[in-house]
């Protein structure tokens, strides 16, 4: 997997008609497996996350960095759900991102 990879499939998504908030879902988890970092890869993955939503006009997800970094249950569960769309069920990690919506 690359990042080549992850856009082309990005492509392939809008083409599917897959919405955008799914689009940045699948994004965060594609560049958190990609792995590219010794450190910071979930920080990046959803800044990228967020970088697509905002371009094209949707909410940002404000995640909690302050304590997802670091043993909690909200770390917890962010890994859980990473792990889940590990297997291929995006369900947990779509939560997570509505659960954590910027609607201001």
């Amino acid at each position: 997997m690359s990042l080549q990879g992850v856009l082309d499939d990005l492509v392939f998504w809008g083409n599917q008609g897959k919405s955008i908030p799914t689009q940045a879902v699948r994004l965060h988890h594609r560049t958190v497996q990609i792995h590219p970092f010794s450190n910071g890869n979930g920080r990046w993955a959803r800044m990228l996350s967020n970088i697509w939503l905002k371009c094209h006009g949707y909410h940002i997800t404000a995640w909690p960095e302050d304590v997802i970094g670091s043993k909690s249950v909200i770390r917890d569960q962010y890994l859980e759900a990473i792990r889940a769309a590990d297997q291929g069920d995006e369900i947990p990690l779509t939560a997570l991102h509505l659960r954590y919506e910027d609607k201001s």
